[in-house]
């Protein structure tokens, strides 16, 4: 059942999905819509990442491995068995939730800097693994992968075609994640977070809730993970970075963690910043932390937060003329 704010926020979600649909009609440079693209890859993950942890209290770096997974899974099954990259979607999907339940059913069940420390070790030992199998994974050279195609046309000279694919797939996450906040399970998630002991008193089953939540998620950064491969037609080692995972959870943090449009806000915020720092390589990470420490300072509970802030303080203030006419 939707609530009045909902009913009167439909019109709003309405005209802006509109202009997403309209962006490519808009904006003709390849390059940015490139950067377009990857905000939307990127806000995918980060989307997904924060309903684990934002929502959870789930706090893992496992995220970037279920992405990685997905792209290799795809990039493998197209190379080495011929399947189609829009196979490959499913197979990033299914291999990423694989990889979620061999480390979720054993780390869910501790939390804190255990659960750091264990899905660092699963991320490490993921990398090592592509290393190991070079025959598969092309190693330290990367992994060329197939781009997407319909029929004889090629996506890779259309990138208005890569835009409406990652589009309704951040939509989907966006919607994903909503339902599932105003779920009983949302619910459960986030009385677990705020009290483990409290819910388990209260007949929920933490572990079963974040276990459920940890593998949707999973899924769907597994698929962004193998559109990501496509879409570059290259995965690499790369993609394993520790530089990455602050940039995913600053994307988290910048934008505010536990709410809807945070981390997409957050990904656009990252992903430009990068690239108009993009002439300082070595320094883009040291650049991104002093973003976040800023961001913690003056806008703890995000971007988004600090910006609806605002807005409720600029509605709440009269003009002088309405002050009068009300009889203040």
């Amino acid at each position: 059942m939707l609530t009045k704010s909902s009913n009167k926020m439909r019109p709003v979600y309405i005209v802006l999905v509109i202009l997403l649909l309209l962006v490519p009609l808009i904006i003709r440079d390849d390059y940015l819509m490139h950067l377009i693209i990857m905000t939307c890859v990127w806000g995918i993950v980060a989307t997904n990442w924060n309903l684990t942890l934002g929502y959870g209290g789930m706090f893992h770096i496992a995220q970037l491995t279920f992405f990685a997974v997905g792209g290799y899974a795809s990039g493998i099954g197209a190379v080495t068995f011929g399947a189609s990259p829009w196979l490959g979607l499913l197979i990033g999907g299914a291999a990423a939730m694989a990889a979620s339940l061999v480390i979720g059913l054993p780390s869910l069940r501790v939390k804190g800097i255990y659960l750091i420390l264990l899905t660092y070790a699963f991320h490490n030992g993921v990398s090592e693994l592509v290393n190991h199998f070079r025959d598969y994974t092309g190693g330290s050279m990367g992994l060329l992968v197939p781009a997407f195609e319909a029929g004889s046309v090629s996506f890779v000279t259309h990138p208005s075609y890569y835009y409406y694919m990652v589009l309704p797939l951040l939509l989907f996450s966006i919607i994903s994640t909503r339902l599932i906040e105003k779920s009983f399970i949302g619910k459960a998630l986030m009385a677990t977070r705020d009290s483990e002991v409290l819910a388990s008193v209260s007949g929920i089953n933490p572990y079963k809730y974040k276990l459920v939540t940890f593998i949707t998620a999973a899924f769907i950064s597994g698929i962004a993970g193998a559109f990501y491969a496509s879409y570059l037609g290259v995965i690499g080692p790369e993609i394993f970075s520790f530089s990455l995972i602050v940039n995913g959870l600053g994307m988290i943090v910048i934008g505010g963690m536990g709410t809807l449009f945070g981390p997409i806000a957050g990904s656009f915020i990252i992903t430009f910043f990068m690239e108009v720092f993009s002439s300082l390589e070595d320094f883009r990470p040291i650049l991104v932390g002093a973003v976040i420490i800023l961001a913690l300072l003056y806008a703890p509970n995000g971007v988004v937060n600090y910006l609806g802030e605002m807005l409720a303080k600029i509605k709440s203030r009269k003009l002088p003329g309405q002050a009068r006419e009300s009889g203040e």
